[in-house]
C-alpha cells in the first residue's frame, strides 16, 4: 500500500493575502483526494469476489415498501459489524423516515431517536446542534470522515435532501474517529450511486410562505458505472418576522466499479445558504417567565436589523470512497475529502446580560452589534485494512487504519454598539454606529491517529477490543502577532462483549473512552491544556425479530466527561479557566423502531439520566449543567391502507415528543419548564403522485426550547405545516 504523504499546510497569511493561491491550492487538494483513489486501484489482475456469506453479512435488511427500520449494517463501525452483535447502543434514522415527516435538517431527523437532544437553538436552521446523553456534539461527521467546525456558526450543514442515512453510535467513539464528544457522534450517510433507476421530483409550500423544490435522480450510466444527483431549492420566510431562510443545495456522486470486488465512489455538494437571524439571544425574564405586567416577548419577535444582518455560508465539498477486496478475507478502504466554508455573519443580537429592560410601559432589549467574515479548510484522509480469519474456533475480524484531519480557520471579528429595540414597537433600518477594528485570528488545527481493532466470534459470543492513539496540533494567531503553537496526545480504548441467542436476544456490556482537544493556556499554572477526557460503562440488550423489521435497544449508561474547563480567575486575568470540572451522566433509553405491516411503520424512544458536576466549582457540585434536559420521550406510527381498502394509497401519521424541564442558569434557581408537542402527516399516493400535508408542533404549542444562560434563551418551532406534491418513477417509485 503507498503510504500518503500528509498534506501540506499553506501559512495563514499566503492564504489571506492572495486569493489566487487560494484557489491553486484548493484544486490541488481536491485533485490529490481523487488520485489517491484511483492509484489505490488494482491495475492488473482481478480481485476474486467475496464469498458468499461475506455477501450475505454486509447486505442490509429487505423489505417491502417504506420502512424506518434501519439496515444490519452500520458503516460507521468501519468493519462491516453488525448493529444487533456489536456491544454498543447504535440508532439509525433512514431517509424513508426523513421524507414521512417532510423534515429539512439533521437536528429536525433526530426529534424521535433515544439519547438525543436535538435543537436546542430552537428554530435556528444554520445549525446542526445536538446533545447525546446529556453532552453537546464538538463537530459533525459525514460518509466515515469528521467534519472540523469552529465555533457555533462557522460550522458545517447537510440538509435532508442529501442525507441517505443516519447514523447515531452512542458513547465515547474516539478509538474510530478520534477526538469527539463523550455522548456520541451522528455520522451522516450521504445518499448512494447504488445503480437503481429513480427519480422523484418535489416541490412544496409551508405556513410561513417559504416555497421549495427538490429532485432525487439516479441511474446505471454503464454495466460499471452509476450515478445519483439530488437538489434543493427553498424560498421563503421563517416563524420569525424580517428572518428569511433561503437555501440551494446540491450534490452529485458517480459510482465506478472497474473490478469484481472493487468500487470506487466520487461525490461532491454545494451548499448556499442566505438566511437572516432567526434566534437572537433572548433573556429568561419575559420570554420563559411573564413581565410584571404579564406579557412576554413576541416569538416572532427580530431583534436584529434588516439593514445589516445576514448569514451567508457557501459550502463546498468533495470526496472519494474507495473500496477493494484485495482476497476472499482482506479488504481495503480508503476514504478522503475536501472541503471548504466561505461565511459572513453579520446583525444585531440581544446582550447576554441586563435584559430586559422596563421603563414605565415600555420594554427594552439591549442589543450588541457584530460582523464575522471567515473561511474554513477541512482535509480529512482515512485508510484502513480489514481481514477476517481463525483462530481455532474463533473468528476474527481485525481492523487496522490511518486516518489525518487537517483544518485551517481565518476570522476577522469586529463588533459595536446597537440602539435598543422597544419590544412591543421595533423600529428598523435604523442608523448604527460604525463597527470596532476587527480582531483577526488564524487557526490551524492537525491530527494523526492509529487504531487497531478485533472482532471476536465464537458462536453467539462476539467480543470487540480496540485501541487508537491520536497526535494533535494546533498553531494561532492574533492580529499578525506571533504563532502559538500547542501539541498534545492521546491514547483511547474499547472493549465490549454481546451474546446472540437463538430468539434474537443480544445482551452486551462494554467500556469506552474519549478525548476531546482543548488548546489554551491556564494562566493559574502557566501550563497548556490537556485534551479532555470521557470515560463510560455501559450494558443493555438488543433484540432483533425473524418474521418482520424490527429492532428494540435498552441499555443502562455511566459517563464522566473529566477536565472541563471551569472560572478560575487569578490576578490580571480575571477570565482564566482551569481544568477542574467533571460532569457525569448517568442513565437508560429504550428505542424500539417496527415495521409489522407493509404499510406499518413505528419508531418509539424514551431517554432518562442524571447528569451533575461532580469537581469543579464547589457552589456547583451535584447541580446540573445548564440547557440539559433529563428525560425525553417521543413515538411516531406511520400508517397507510392497504390495495384492498376502499381507498388505497391513503395514509396517515402521528407522532408525539415530549421533553423534560431544564435550567437557564448554573445555580438551577431559573427552570425552562417541560413541554409535550405533536406531529402528524397525511399523505395520498395516486399513480406516480404523492400528496402529502405535514403538521409539525400542530397544537401550536409556543414554548422555550432551551436557555444556557440567563440571557441567551431560544424559541422552540412553532408549528409548520407545509403542503407537497412529489413525482416519483423507477425502482424506488
Amino acid at each position: 500500500m503507498t503510504k500518503i504523504p500528509k498534506p501540506r499546510s499553506p501559512s495563514c497569511d499566503a492564504w489571506s493575502a492572495d486569493p489566487e493561491r487560494h484557489s491553486v491550492l484548493k484544486q490541488a487538494l481536491i485533485a490529490s483526494l481523487f488520485a489517491t483513489s484511483i492509484l489505490a486501484t488494482p491495475a492488473n489482475a482481478q480481485t476474486a469476489p467475496p464469498p458468499e456469506d461475506d455477501i450475505e453479512q454486509r447486505t442490509t435488511i429487505i423489505v417491502t415498501g417504506e420502512s424506518f427500520v434501519g439496515g444490519e449494517i452500520v458503516s460507521a463501525n468501519k468493519d462491516g459489524g453488525d448493529i444487533l452483535t456489536t456491544p454498543q447502543a447504535i440508532s439509525v434514522v433512514e431517509d424513508d423516515f426523513i421524507d414521512a415527516l417532510n423534515l429539512r435538517a439533521v437536528a429536525e431527523a433526530l426529534n424521535y431517536t433515544s439519547g438525543v437532544r436535538s435543537q436546542s437553538f430552537g428554530s435556528d436552521t444554520r445549525i446542526e446542534y445536538y446533545q447525546i446523553r446529556g453532552f453537546r456534539n464538538e463537530n459533525l461527521y459525514k460518509d466515515g470522515l469528521v467534519l472540523t467546525n469552529s465555533g457555533a456558526f462557522l460550522s458545517w450543514t447537510t440538509p435532508a435532501e442529501g442525507i441517505g442515512r443516519l447514523e447515531v453510535l452512542k458513547g465515547p467513539s474516539s478509538v474510530l474517529y478520534g477526538g469527539g464528544s463523550a455522548g456520541g457522534i451522528v455520522n451522516i450517510v450521504s445518499k448512494q450511486p447504488d445503480g437503481r433507476k429513480l427519480a422523484a421530483f418535489e416541490i412544496g409550500a409551508d405556513e410561513y410562505g417559504s416555497v421549495y423544490g427538490s429532485a432525487d435522480m439516479g441511474a446505471p450510466l454503464s454495466d460499471t458505472l452509476a450515478i445519483r444527483a439530488n437538489g434543493l431549492v427553498r424560498r421563503g420566510d421563517t416563524q420569525v418576522e424580517l428572518a428569511e431562510d433561503n437555501r440551494t443545495f446540491g450534490a452529485l456522486a458517480l459510482g465506478w466499479t472497474p473490478l469484481p470486488g472493487t468500487t470506487l465512489t466520487l461525490r461532491g455538494s454545494y451548499t448556499r445558504d442566505r438566511s437572516q437571524r432567526p434566534t437572537g439571544f433572548l433573556p429568561y425574564e419575559g420570554f420563559v417567565t411573564p413581565l410584571p405586567d404579564g406579557r412576554r416577548i413576541p416569538t416572532d419577535l427580530f431583534l436584529s436589523d434588516p439593514s445589516v444582518d445576514r448569514y451567508d455560508r457557501d459550502q463546498y465539498e468533495a470526496g472519494y470512497t474507495l473500496e477493494t477486496n484485495l482476497s476472499d478475507a482482506v479488504r481495503f478502504v480508503s476514504n478522503g475529502r475536501y472541503a471548504e466554508i466561505d461565511l459572513i455573519y453579520a446583525g444585531l443580537y440581544g446582550q447576554f446580560r441586563g435584559n430586559p429592560v422596563i421603563e414605565g410601559g415600555n420594554v427594552f432589549i439591549t442589543r450588541g452589534n457584530s460582523r464575522q467574515d471567515a473561511h474554513l479548510d477541512n482535509v480529512t484522509i482515512d485508510n484502513h485494512l480489514d481481514g477476517r480469519f481463525a483462530t481455532g474456533a474463533v473468528e476474527h475480524t481485525l481492523l487496522g487504519g490511518v486516518d489525518y484531519a487537517w483544518s485551517q480557520t481565518e476570522s476577522a471579528q469586529a463588533s459595536g454598539s446597537a440602539p435598543r429595540l422597544d419590544v412591543f414597537a421595533p423600529v428598523y433600518d435604523i442608523a448604527l454606529p460604525a463597527l470596532g477594528t476587527p480582531n483577526a485570528t488564524a487557526q490551524k488545527l492537525d491530527r494523526t491517529g492509529v487504531y487497531l481493532q478485533d472482532r471476536l466470534t465464537l458462536g453467539g459470543l462476539t467480543g470487540l477490543l480496540s485501541v487508537r492513539h491520536d497526535w494533535i496540533g494546533s498553531t494561532s494567531t492574533s492580529n499578525g502577532g506571533a504563532a502559538t503553537r500547542q501539541d498534545s496526545e492521546k491514547t483511547t480504548y474499547r472493549a465490549g462483549i454481546s451474546y446472540l441467542t437463538a430468539a434474537g436476544l443480544a445482551p452486551f456490556v462494554s467500556y469506552s473512552t474519549s478525548f476531546t482537544p482543548v488548546f489554551g493556556i491556564d494562566q493559574a499554572s502557566g501550563e497548556a491544556y490537556s485534551p479532555e477526557t470521557g470515560e463510560a460503562w455501559e450494558a443493555g440488550i438488543k433484540y432483533q425479530a425473524d418474521s418482520f423489521p424490527l429492532l428494540a435497544t435498552a441499555s443502562l449508561f455511566s459517563i464522566e466527561r473529566d477536565g472541563v474547563l471551569v472560572a478560575n480567575p487569578v490576578p490580571d486575568f480575571p477570565r482564566n479557566q482551569s481544568q477542574a470540572g467533571l460532569v457525569r451522566s448517568r442513565g437508560g433509553e429504550i428505542e424500539v423502531q417496527a415495521h409489522p405491516l407493509e404499510t406499518l411503520n413505528i419508531t418509539a424512544a424514551l431517554t432518562a439520566f442524571d447528569i451533575e458536576n461532580r469537581e469543579g466549582d464547589p457552589a456547583l457540585i451535584g447541580l446540573d449543567p445548564p440547557a440539559t434536559p433529563e428525560f425525553a420521550a417521543a413515538a411516531f406510527v406511520d400508517y397507510t391502507l392497504p390495495e384492498s381498502s376502499f381507498l388505497p394509497g391513503f395514509g396517515f401519521g402521528l407522532g408525539v415528543r415530549h421533553t423534560g424541564s431544564s435550567y437557564a442558569d448554573a445555580a438551577n434557581t431559573l427552570v425552562v419548564p417541560a413541554a409535550t408537542v405533536f406531529d402528524a402527516a397525511l399523505h395520498y399516493d395516486f399513480a406516480n403522485f404523492r400528496l402529502g400535508a405535514n403538521f409539525s408542533n400542530l397544537f401550536d404549542k409556543h414554548y422555550v426550547s432551551a436557555c444556557p444562560s440567563a440571557g441567551t434563551c431560544y424559541a422552540a418551532n412553532l408549528r409548520r405545516a407545509t403542503i407537497s406534491l412529489a413525482y416519483r418513477f423507477g425502482d424506488d417509485r
